[in-house]
């Protein structure tokens, strides 16, 4: 085991480890809490895996804690790609942790979508078609259109539904903010032009109201008919 896998390991399992078995392997120092990088750090390593021979884990308990999914997530945000490989391999189930508005890691490609770190967090159990409690998968929140065709090539549902019934289509024509390139991209991969959500909104219908003819233009010269 590297020294900088014990170190990162160490820095993600000192809190949780506090609270479940009432001891850590952290040391407070005046800019807050460091992992004591030592002999005792790696005999606690080897003491997770002495529980995962017994059938138990703490990995839920780790990847709950609010400070490790915090420091992940900006990892993720920033592309710090080797920042997440290694905390992956500490705790693989950091690619499936939500932030409190339900947000999985994956939902972060939106700026800035990393085909490395993507890849990273599908072999890690990460879902490219994950939703927030809202439903909205990377496809409605994509920003880049560059992105749109790595996303789908990865099996990200192209019509997938939040919970008004909105395709990424519709709402990235409701929004607006990435300008009609990302609606553009959508479109060239096979968007319905025509998908409606649950109370007939559609792509156009949203282009129409603001009155950008730069959405309308694109949508109709795909088929967008309503």
């Amino acid at each position: 085991m590297s020294d900088e896998l014990i170190a990162v390991g160490a820095i993600r399992a000192c809190l949780s480890t506090t609270q479940i078995f009432g001891w850590s392997v952290c040391s407070q120092e005046k800019d807050g809490l460091r992992p004591m990088i030592s002999k005792e750090v790696t005999v606690f390593h080897w003491f997770l895996r002495f529980l995962a021979v017994l059938g138990f884990s703490i990995s839920s308990a780790i990847a709950a804690d609010a400070d490790v999914v915090r420091t992940f997530h900006d990892a993720i945000h920033t592309g710090k790609v080797e920042s997440v490989r290694t905390m992956l391999a500490a705790e693989p189930g950091l690619a499936t942790s939500r932030d409190e508005y339900g947000f999985q890691p994956v939902h972060l490609l939106d700026t800035y979508p990393d085909e490395e770190v993507l890849d990273l967090l599908l072999a890690n159990g990460a879902d490219i078609n994950a939703a927030n409690d809202e439903g909205v998968t990377i496809l409605h929140i994509v920003t880049d259109p560059d992105a749109v065709p790595l996303l789908i090539g990865r099996g990200a549902n192209i019509e997938a539904r939040d919970k008004r019934g909105w395709t990424p289509l519709i709402m990235q024509a409701n929004n607006q903010q990435n300008g009609p390139d990302v609606v553009a991209a959508l479109l060239a991969h096979g968007a319905d032009p025509n998908a409606e959500g649950h109370n007939g909104e559609t792509a156009l219908s949203f282009a129409r109201e603001t009155g950008d003819g730069s959405f309308i233009e694109v949508l109709t010269a795909n088929g967008a008919a309503k």
